[in-house]
């Protein structure tokens, strides 16, 4: 950290014109790998059946659901990882709060359809050719096949079918969920909004909520709000993906301002199209986050005998906070979205929250930025870009010779480090936020053998 402490201690001073600097190291021993790294624990599916009670365990995460006594599939647990003893007893569904807030609106149900008096998010409902649109889902079966569980159920009174499968990733403990819906009645019905499924966090009062929004030229800008009582929805119309809104949230403990400890779930949506994500507290202070295909202007006609799977929801956890998570949802994209993606530069726009490096598309535009004119030097947009896959956008017309010195001069830097920038861990050691001086990221090559710091002034501090 000494050298690091030399980069910083020259930034700070009022004469310097250096408002960029990068840092290269070997030393293992300077980094900060250790931190939110999850253990290497082997993924288990394990299923009670005395309690009717699955537990999935992966990394340092365990999550627990059950079969309660009117055959519902509940949620019971969702966070770090418990002990090989720890247990629940038989999955009960909630008590009714009154005759206006049943049961079925207070239990924190893994997959629920509209019916039955249910008043918050449905995962699917249905039109029927008779105008019948009740649909209430039982457990069946359930099947358990290496790390993925695979829950059955059925309409209590037609032949529709839902299979919820779960897969949990052992080196992250991101667990990935999705729902196949199946008509097995002899006539064709509409569905009129499906979702993949609902995660369910627990009570509290104090979550804050985090997603991302933008536009062109000022992508993945963070938004954060308080959970309160209703829904907040995050949606997509557009039919394609894109930095208006990200199908991706956070939500943690507003209470905690540590900067590496502290509970946070988030997830993402593995759907291009239009999306949608709801996050909602009910009365008894539960939260859900329902995300699945956008229900405005949606109607799916299955036909006899067809089926409708839904796009993955991924889900995580993380007990090291926000940087925690993102470096747990990189590892993931890397190891399980993209295995053995080349070493080309991958071209995709992202934000290092919900992306990971090796998928970000780090373009900075020509100076004076189009947008808000603002005017910075050449090096400083390289030392930018090169925090991801290099991209300048420039007017070579009106480059001077010694631009293209500088840009030679930087290609061959990034060149040195583009492994580390694109595949490793990243780290925000210093955030520009609450009137810092400087910002300050670590980045650290797979191996662990290179080292590579960023440390930024503010562009308007530039002399």
């Amino acid at each position: 950290m000494r050298h690091l402490q030399q980069v910083l201690t020259k930034l700070a001073r009022p004469a310097t014109k250096l408002v960029a600097a990068i840092f290269l190291s070997s030393a293992p021993g300077c980094c900060l790998a250790a931190l939110g790294q999850m253990t290497d624990q082997s993924t288990a599916i394990h299923y009670n059946s005395a309690t009717k009670v699955f537990r999935l365990d992966g990394a340092d995460v365990s999550y627990f659901q059950g079969i309660n006594e009117l055959s519902e599939v509940r949620t019971l647990y969702w966070g770090k990882r418990l002990a090989i003893g720890d247990a629940f007893a038989e999955a009960k569904s909630s008590d009714a709060i009154s005759s206006f807030d049943m049961s079925l609106n207070t239990t924190p149900h893994e997959f629920v359809a509209w019916g039955g008096g249910l008043y918050v998010e449905p995962d699917l409902k249905i039109s029927f050719p008779d105008g019948d649109r009740d649909v209430v889902l039982k457990y069946t079966s359930h099947k358990i096949q290496d790390d993925t569980l695979i829950i059955t159920m059925k309409d209590q009174s037609r032949e529709v079918y839902v299979t919820l499968k779960y897969r949990m990733d052992k080196e992250t403990g991101i667990l990935s969920r999705s729902a196949l819906i199946e008509n097995r009645t002899s006539k064709p019905f509409t569905i009129e909004q499906v979702a993949s499924g609902t995660w369910n966090l627990p009570r509290g009062t104090e979550y804050r909520l985090r997603y991302l929004t933008g536009r062109w030229a000022a992508e993945w800008n963070v938004q954060e709000q308080p959970v309160r009582p209703g829904k907040v929805v995050l949606e997509s119309r557009r039919g394609t993906t894109g930095a208006q809104n990200n199908p991706w949230f956070a939500i943690d403990d507003n209470r905690s301002n540590d900067q590496d400890q502290g509970n946070v779930w988030f997830g993402a949506l593995g759907w291009s199209g239009s999306w949608q994500i709801s996050v909602e507290q009910d009365q008894v202070q539960q939260v859900r986050v329902t995300g699945g295909p956008n229900t405005f202007d949606f109607a799916y006609r299955l036909g006899k005998g067809e089926s409708l799977e839904t796009p993955a929801f991924y889900g995580g956890f993380s007990d090291h906070v926000i940087g925690g998570a993102s470096r747990l949802l990189h590892r993931y994209e890397v190891g399980s979205i993209l295995p053995g993606h080349p070493s080309r530069l991958l071209i995709q726009n992202g934000f290092t929250y919900a992306y990971s490096p090796g998928v970000m598309m780090a373009w900075v535009t020509d100076s004076p930025n189009r947008v808000n004119q603002r005017s910075v030097s050449l090096e400083y947009r390289f030392l930018v870009a090169m925090q991801g896959s290099l991209g300048i956008g420039a007017n070579l017309n009106k480059w001077a010779p010694e631009d293209f010195a500088k840009a030679n001069q930087m290609v061959g830097q990034y060149k040195a480090i583009r492994e580390t920038a694109q595949r490793g861990q990243r780290y925000r050691l210093i955030t520009p936020e609450n009137n810092n001086p400087y910002a300050v990221t670590e980045t650290v090559s797979p191996d662990g053998r290179q080292v590579v710091f960023f440390a930024f002034l503010h562009s308007s501090k530039e002399l």
